[in-house]
């Protein structure tokens, strides 16, 4: 019984997590066990281990006297989330383009690939897969164990923000898988020194489309704000 227990609660909790990652539960969404429970064939006990093991991941919080809910897309949570991917990635980069082997290299050469196959199927879900798994495999060809430990605590939050956020940042498939060329272009090379600061380059560049369109749209609304007062 305790087996078939924990298998239940780990399909609810993989489903629950995977419909969360893709925007499926939309942030502030409210999760109720009850229907959780109907929808998963369980009884309540599997959905509320679950949603424990979730609000540790810090992807759903329990409001008292309310219930539980997709925890909330902070900026500024996610600023200090992609300063520490920010100095893992330059690290592993630094380190794998030293240390990846030939197979390696072309390992990685499949997965932005595969990443330009999906944007011109115009498959977002699945850039995003190859784009998160690119990011991991070089964490992994760094060799250094704790920085792709480091990676996997940060990964949920990473794919969650990148699937919510690109679409409005980066409507075009196309330019998001290109923006990896130079990336692979500089392991290929051996380039440690240009492979840390391209990738801190790719992590800051999404930054940087959040702050020129944040600034076009308040300028927007001060633009109509002022013709309005006008009329």
């Amino acid at each position: 019984m305790a087996y078939q227990h924990k298998l239940i609660r780990d399909h609810i909790l993989e489903s629950l997590r995977e419909a969360i990652l893709t925007g499926e539960l939309k942030p502030g969404e409210r999760i109720v066990e009850l229907e959780m429970a109907g929808r998963f064939q369980s009884s309540q006990g599997p959905v509320r281990e679950a949603l424990q093991r979730l609000a540790e991941e810090g992807l759903v919080e329990s409001r008292r006297h309310r219930g539980t809910f997709v925890s909330a897309l902070s900026y500024g949570e996610m600023g200090e989330i992609f300063a520490v991917r920010r100095t893992v990635e330059e690290m592993s980069a630094r380190r794998a383009a030293m240390e990846m082997s030939s197979e390696q290299l072309a390992n990685a050469r499949a997965l932005v690939s595969s990443m330009h196959e999906a944007a011109a199927a115009n498959d977002f879900l699945k850039l995003v897969d190859a784009d998160m798994a690119f990011h991991r495999y070089i964490c992994e060809c760094a060799s250094q164990p704790v920085l792709l430990r480091v990676w996997n605590i940060l990964t949920n939050h990473i794919r969650r923000f990148v699937t919510l956020s690109h679409p409005k940042y980066f409507p075009d498939l196309e330019e998001l898988a290109a923006t990896h060329d130079p990336l692979l272009e500089s392991l290929e090379q051996r380039d440690p020194i240009r492979a840390g600061e391209l990738f801190v380059e790719h992590i800051d560049l999404i930054w940087e489309r959040i702050q020129a369109l944040e600034s076009a749209e308040a300028h927007q609304t001060e633009s109509d704000e002022l013709q309005s007062e006008d009329l």
